[in-house]
């Protein structure tokens, strides 16, 4: 099955950067197993990743931004365990 992620993240914190950031990263590592991949402008402090409906990280829930590569590791974590 492959992948659609979703990255939602707040316009108004200037989160733009890391979602694009983020895009280019999982498209370089992941591209052969992703359908699609958008970027969703919102609001109110959000950094979400979902792939294929699933919510795999949360800035609101963590409290946090995600390390460095720690997003692509959930997103290969939940292919892996799809396959």
């Amino acid at each position: 099955m492959l992948l659609t992620i979703t990255i939602t993240y707040c316009t108004a914190c200037h989160y733009t950067p890391y979602a694009v950031s983020l895009a280019a990263e999982l498209l370089e590592d992941l591209e052969p197993e992703i359908d699609h991949i958008s970027l969703t402008p919102s609001e109110g402090g959000r950094f979400e990743v979902m792939v294929n409906g699933k919510l795999l990280y949360s800035k609101i829930a963590t409290g946090r931004h995600a390390n460095p590569g720690e997003v692509k590791s959930l997103v290969k974590k939940y292919n892996q365990e799809k396959h």
